[in-house]
């Protein structure tokens, strides 16, 4: 009885030792790469070094730092050209509609901002605004601003991520871009109101100047510049995030 007694106390150590091996080697939570200290680190809620890598691959301009310039008003984006769509590689040289960006109410203690849109006709039909999160990166009179937005088009409701990037200038923004990454839309069959989840696209102010404007209002707009043409491809100009098109 008492070599069983022993025997049974040799096993339950054994026991006790893998599993004490067990617990040592548990795998540490896998954690995100951090953006480095020439960004907000607020920042690193809403982007990773991935999406801004894949971004200036593709020609967006990122400007980092932690003194961004106040980017106050409302700023004309046209003519409004894509030059980078990784869904529809076909729509980058193409024109889509122009944009109207207001800015307002900067705090660059927290690195916040507001931001509204709307594409810039008559009963605009693609407009929207910063809904959860919007933080602004940059030096000197170069600035690029992070939005969460929430808006809609053609009767879909869509969440982005939108970049807006440029230098602050008396009269306007030069050479200002703007991005999106598409992260989730209503009902959309077929996906042809809005671009699908998970559609890239980037946009230059082909003139290389985006002019400040007195009012963020649509409806002062009678013609836009482009807005009445019509594309190379016979099409019409479209919203920036329509569907297939």
């Amino acid at each position: 009885m008492k070599k069983l007694n022993l025997l049974f106390i040799a096993a339950a150590l054994v026991v006790l030792a893998v599993s004490s091996c067990g617990k040592g080697e548990k795998v540490k939570p896998k954690t995100e790469p951090k953006l480095g200290d020439n960004y907000p680190t607020v920042l690193n809620s809403i982007v990773t070094p991935d999406m801004i890598d894949t971004l200036k691959k593709h020609g967006l301009v990122i400007n980092a730092g932690t003194t961004p310039p106040v980017v106050d008003g409302v700023f004309l984006q046209a003519p409004d050209i894509c030059i980078y769509d990784n869904a529809t590689p076909a729509n980058a040289g193409k024109l889509f509609t122009n944009y109207e960006y207001q800015f307002l109410n900067q705090d660059n203690s927290k690195y916040t901002v507001t931001v509204n849109y709307s594409n810039a006709i008559v009963g605009a039909d693609d407009s929207g605004t910063d809904g959860s999160a919007t933080y602004i990166a940059g030096q000197g009179n170069f600035f690029t601003v992070f939005a969460e937005v929430t808006g809609t088009l053609n009767g879909v409701t869509y969440k982005e991520l939108q970049v807006l990037t440029g230098e602050l200038a008396p009269t306007g923004l030069k050479n200002f871009q703007w991005a999106f990454l598409m992260k989730s839309k209503t009902d959309d069959p077929g996906d042809h109101k809005v671009a699908k989840v998970g559609t890239i696209r980037i946009f230059n102010d082909k003139d290389g100047f985006s002019e400040k404007q007195a009012t963020f209002t649509t409806n002062s707009f009678t013609q836009n510049l482009m807005q009445n043409a019509i594309r190379q491809d016979g099409k019409p100009i479209l919203a920036a995030s329509t569907g297939q098109n």
